[in-house]
């Protein structure tokens, strides 16, 4: 058999193996700064979205509380029409097909058995 030379690899220099851990601590210190940067501004940017969608949810809540003032003002109104539709198609039955589709009679019979509207309480702000 042939006997070959057992030629052991040079080992790798200690200089520069320290060049090379020099080099990664350098690149991994890059990148935790530029991490910082980065979430930094990504927290500015969602600060910026947060306040801007606060202002937009006040204006939005002041409309719809008037909205719903409306609606409750007219309430009453709205219930007395029904109800004077519903008498009217007892009264006349060519209606009777009308509010059977809408269910007027039903209406009557469960506005005398409810109770008035519950009022809407104010939101937190």
């Amino acid at each position: 058999m042939d006997d070959l030379p057992n030629s052991p690899t040079p080992p790798p220099e200690v200089a520069e193996l320290r060049a090379e851990c020099q080099a990664l601590r350098q690149m991994l210190g890059s990148i935790l700064i530029l991490l910082i940067v980065v979430s930094g501004t990504l927290t500015i940017f969602l600060a910026r979205q947060w306040k801007w969608s606060k202002n937009d949810v006040q204006a939005a809540r002041q409309q719809t509380e008037a909205m719903v003032a409306e609606y409750n003002r007219g309430a009453g109104q709205m219930q007395d029409f029904v109800r004077r539709l519903a008498e009217y198609s007892r009264a006349h039955p060519d209606f009777a097909p009308i509010a059977a589709k809408y269910r007027l009679q039903d209406v009557l019979t469960n506005s005398a058995a409810a109770p008035a509207p519950p009022t809407p309480t104010p939101m937190k702000k």
